[in-house]
């Protein structure tokens, strides 16, 4: 199975829909990306700031716990 064909088969499954918004979100971002000039509304920029604070306070992971999380996270869906 290819990574296309495990991604349709994940997003089949999931429920949540704040989820399945934020995807389509990056999916068209990505699609725009090259042509279009991103404007951020202030709860983006606020999710933004938040996630710098994080990291200056040592709230962060590095991507191998990340990827570690999600693995354990889409075992238990």
């Amino acid at each position: 199975m290819n990574t296309r064909e495990k991604l349709l088969e994940r997003i089949q499954h999931i429920k949540d829909e704040k989820i399945l918004e934020d995807m389509l979100e990056m999916i068209e971002l990505e699609m725009n990306l090259s042509t279009e000039i991103i404007e951020l509304n202030t709860e983006q920029k606020s999710a933004i700031d938040q996630g710098l604070k994080d990291i200056d306070e040592g709230k962060s992971m590095n991507q191998k716990d990340v990827d570690n999380f999600f693995k354990e996270w889409l075992n238990t869906k």
